[in-house]
């Protein structure tokens, strides 16, 4: 699928179409269907259509307009504020009525009172990663430092952090939606899947809001996204470091991006993502004291497959596993550390081998193949995950409405063919 090769219109507007297919099953995958429990196809659909996302868009566009003949540029940025200001009236209206039904309590779950903590100590120059005698008679705090820092100025002003959550949602919803600068043809197609799943998210997977913390993580791999799209190194290096001081999803990503823009001939580029992603780190670090807890970073992995076999987790899992979105359903369960220690490797395979493809067909445009590169590696990562949170996956998800404005935005202002004489 070498971008130097151009489809026909009519071929472009099919792309389009089965690009929209795929990102609404991908959706409807991580939500509805996934509520329906035990649908053991679902899994396949996922990944199959995240498979699709990714490599659509590596085909290169013929030359001419989009016309969708639907209304002009001006109205179409007034309907996608309109949808935009719909959508946030309904997730402030919706977390104000879920935050007052169910508090903040580490006995239902503990991750967020822990990141409330983590922050209070940190107001109050207290050790931020001691133990937290209050949670669990000791709870030892293991969050990476831009995750809960992303919680301080809700605990700084005194509000519920859950808002937070709300916040980092809203800024990725404008970030894909972009209503500053719309067209009709996003207005259209964006907003079926966007609703889809934050309607998903507030009325029935809604603890991924008041529970857990992975808001900051969509939003980041989102702002990810577009620093690729933009071509902009330390943007690039900056996001990278939100990324990887918030989850370790991309950690075996990152040299196969380095490598491929390396041997692309940016090597400026390559320095200057390295130098700011470096210096981003060892500040955030610092800062936070992270830098005095490296042993316990390095350490979680081992200590995340120790938990998988603790008599206590074994049903909870079993039940997480088999609703899941995760192909781990179809292996034993005595295999799962197995499993959990491969995937690294096996992530950092697929990024070597969307490598050897782009040499292999000379695909030129970076920002595209980086984008594509970065959804498969995420396909894959959660297609194989141990124990499948349905909340983690919307990360995957969120990134595939990113490709899909991206890839609507580019071929809405292709440039018109030149008829030849």
């Amino acid at each position: 699928m070498p971008e130097n090769i151009s489809t026909s219109a009519k071929t472009r507007s099919l792309l389009i179409i089965v690009l929209a297919i795929a990102v609404c099953i991908e959706v409807l995958s991580n939500t509805f269907l996934l509520h329906k429990g035990n649908l053991y196809w679902v899994p396949f659909s996922y990944f199959a259509a995240g498979l699709l996302i990714a490599l659509i868009p590596l085909f290169k566009p013929a030359p001419g307009n989009i016309k969708s003949g639907i209304t002009k540029l001006n109205i179409s940025r007034i309907y996608s504020l309109l949808f935009f200001i719909a959508l946030v009236i309904f997730m402030v209206i919706r977390a104000r009525e879920l935050f007052l039904e169910n508090p903040v309590d580490y006995k239902y779950a503990d991750m967020l009172p822990v990141i409330q903590v983590m922050c209070e100590r940190f107001i109050h120059h207290q050790p931020v990663y001691a133990p937290i005698g209050e949670i669990w008679e000791g709870i030892q705090p293991i969050y990476l430092p831009v995750l809960w820092l992303s919680y301080l100025p809700a605990v700084l002003f005194g509000v519920d952090i859950r808002w937070m959550s709300v916040l980092f949602l809203i800024v990725t919803c404008f970030l894909i939606l972009k209503p500053y600068k719309s067209h009709a043809l996003s207005v259209v197609l964006l907003w079926a899947p966007l609703s889809i799943v934050i309607i998903y998210i507030f009325y029935f997977g809604y603890n991924t809001i008041i529970l857990t913390e992975e808001a900051p993580v969509i939003l980041f791999h989102v702002l990810l996204g577009y620093a690729l799209i933009k071509k902009k190194p330390v943007f690039i290096g900056i996001t990278l470091s939100l990324c990887l001081l918030s989850r370790y999803i991309i950690t075996m990503w990152v040299p196969c991006m380095l490598i491929y823009m390396f041997i692309s001939g940016n090597r400026k580029a390559v320095w200057k993502i390295m130098i700011s992603s470096a210096v981003c780190v060892g500040v955030l670090m610092f800062i936070s004291g992270a830098i005095y807890h490296i042993d316990l970073f390095i350490h979680l992995p081992s200590a995340y497959i120790d938990s998988l076999y603790l008599p206590e987790n074994i049903n909870t899992h079993n039940g997480i596993i088999s609703s899941g979105l995760s192909f781990a359903k179809f292996i034993a369960y005595e295999d799962l550390g197995t499993l959990t220690k491969l995937l690294p490797w096996i992530c950092l395979t697929s990024g070597l081998f969307t490598i050897l493809a782009a040499y292999i067909f000379k695909l030129r445009n970076i920002s595209t193949f980086l984008l594509s590169s970065l959804k498969i590696y995420l396909v894959t990562f959660f297609a194989l995950i141990s124990i499948p949170y349905p909340y983690l996956f919307f990360t995957c998800t969120f990134f595939s409405l990113v490709i899909f404005e991206e890839y609507l935005n580019r071929q809405y202002n292709l440039k018109p063919a030149v008829a030849k004489t």
